[in-house]
C-alpha cells in the first residue's frame, strides 16, 4: 500500500487518493492521501503548490464495495465526497 503525502503514514485501508502532477522539471508523480480530512485538505500546501502541474484526481477503492446498494446511493447522494 502507498505512504500518504500528508501525514506520512502507510495507507492501509480503501478507499484512498491519488493525485497525479507534473513537476517543473517534466517529471510525472503520483501522490497519495488518506481519503478523508485531515489529511485529504484541499488548502493542504501539496494540493496547492502552484509550481506543479495537476494532471488527474482520484480515488482507488475495492470492487467489492459496488456490491453494496448502500454504497452505490451514497456515492451518488454524496457525489462532492467521492471527487
Amino acid at each position: 500500500m502507498p505512504v500518504c503525502d500528508t501525514c506520512k503514514s502507510q495507507i492501509d485501508f480503501l478507499p484512498y487518493r491519488e493525485v497525479r502532477i507534473e513537476t517543473k522539471s517534466s517529471e510525472i508523480k503520483t501522490m497519495y492521501f488518506h481519503y478523508f480530512f485531515p489529511c485529504w485538505d484541499l488548502t493542504n500546501p501539496n494540493l496547492i503548490n502552484n509550481e506543479w502541474k495537476k494532471i488527474s484526481y482520484g480515488f482507488t477503492y475495492d470492487e467489492k464495495i459496488l456490491d453494496t446498494l448502500l454504497v452505490i446511493r451514497n456515492m451518488e447522494r454524496n457525489c462532492d465526497l467521492w471527487i
